[in-house]
């Protein structure tokens, strides 16, 4: 039995949730009458924050396809799951998932969620897109073909770094990192290129991030002397901050940068509910998020109360690839979507919504999609080539304003 929850998504506070909602069957297994995709996505955990501009792209995405007339006559059903920030959840989520014969799931958020349930969807035989995982680690991962990712490899965002810092006139870096495949890789990525730069690596803490506190992580940080440090954490991170400020290492005596794990629009007030400014002047890189985009401004105008819209646009990417595959072959079988999303992305006429990209589709002309996050053009891998970055600085405000985007093309 499938099920389907489109349609009853509701924000409470500043999360979009999915739970509560009317759940009624659609259908027995095998009916071409619905497109269903599985979502697996943080709504609780370490980075619950980032969940709900995530599920409000992909209900976007399910209204654009709806509006256009559907994926060969589809309408997009969902599938819902939390990742939780625990593998042993996210894995019951799949089986869920699996159960209710979803022909993708996009998803995981999390890296490290991610490579702990990437063999149990693509064992399956599943197709599988996420718009936040960024891990080196899923680079050539034996998946089948059936991965994809429309963010690039953080391969690229530890160059935007790098040249951040050598910008900012740093010359000594210390790194801190919670040990998981997100941050991990960063970091090496990050450190390479520091390296590369001619930067000196003062100092790297990779740390439990369920540890208690991080004091002694701290103090070798500030031991270190670096005049720039690097933090590649989730929630925790503003424990950290606070660490680091109270040991005379804050954003007003060093160069402090930080990532799009970070809760980033909350951060402040995180560290200091009492003072908006306590982290003026720290940067941030991240996936561009769209900032003043057509995209984004229809999605904050139908979900305004969205804290942020970080890899929101890269997640509304998956859902309309995955339905103009279903477009393109007229299949909601995952293997044969999957065989044409690489495709879709290098064709030779471009186009930028799933209704101009279905018209040309029935023109019989060879697509490339160019999403709301910008130009994918996967490689043979189903990796995107190509990226933009936001970079932030927080001001005294508590708020983090975009102040450039930068591309970054892999081997360019």
């Amino acid at each position: 039995m499938k099920f389907t929850t489109a349609g009853c998504a509701t924000i409470v506070g500043t999360a979009l949730l999915l739970s509560g909602c009317a759940v009624e069957p659609t259908g027995n297994q095998g009916d071409a009458t619905e497109l269903t995709i599985g979502w697996l996505l943080p709504q609780t955990g370490p980075i619950s924050s980032l969940g709900s501009p995530q599920i409000a792209a992909l209900e976007l995405a399910a209204a654009d396809v709806a509006a256009a007339g559907g994926a060969n006559g589809l309408e997009i059903k969902w599938v819902g799951g939390d990742e939780a920030g625990d593998p042993a959840v996210a894995g019951q989520a799949v089986d869920r998932m699996i159960a209710a014969d979803v022909s993708a799931i996009i998803g995981a958020g999390s890296s490290s969620i991610s490579l702990s349930v990437i063999d149990k969807i693509t064992g399956a035989g599943i197709l599988q897109c996420s718009g936040m995982n960024t891990t080196p680690a899923l680079t050539g991962y034996p998946d089948d073909g059936l991965y994809f990712r429309t963010v690039p490899s953080d391969v690229l965002q530890g160059g935007v770094l790098a040249d951040r810092i050598l910008a900012d006139g740093g010359s000594s870096v210390a790194i801190i990192a919670r040990s998981d495949a997100y941050a991990t890789g960063l970091a090496d990525a990050t450190e390479s290129s520091l390296r590369e730069a001619g930067l000196t690596v003062a100092e790297r803490v990779d740390y439990d991030p369920a540890a208690s506190n991080f004091d002694a992580e701290v103090r070798r940080i500030i031991s270190s002397g670096a005049d720039s440090i690097v933090l590649f954490s989730f929630d925790e991170g503003a424990t950290i901050i606070q660490g680091l400020i109270q040991g005379g290492f804050g954003p007003d005596v060093v160069n402090l940068y930080g990532t799009d794990a970070l809760p980033i629009s909350a951060l402040a007030s995180a560290v200091d509910p009492s003072n908006p400014a306590v982290i003026e002047g720290m940067t941030f890189t991240q996936a561009s998020s769209g900032e003043g985009t057509s995209f984004t401004q229809r999605l904050l105008s139908e979900y305004p109360e969205l804290p942020t819209t970080a890899f929101s646009p890269y997640f509304y990417d998956c859902a309309i690839l995955i339905a103009l595959g279903v477009e393109a072959t007229g299949s909601v079988v995952p293997r044969e979507i999957a065989d044409i999303m690489i495709d879709l992305t290098n064709g030779e006429v471009e186009c930028a919504t799933f209704a101009d990209c279905k018209a040309l589709l029935s023109d019989g002309k060879s697509i490339k999609y160019v999403g709301a996050a910008g130009p994918l053009e996967f490689d043979s891998e189903g990796e995107p080539t190509t990226g933009l970055y936001d970079i932030l600085v927080m001001d005294k405000t508590g708020s983090a304003p975009v102040v450039d985007t930068v591309r970054r093309t892999i081997g360019g």
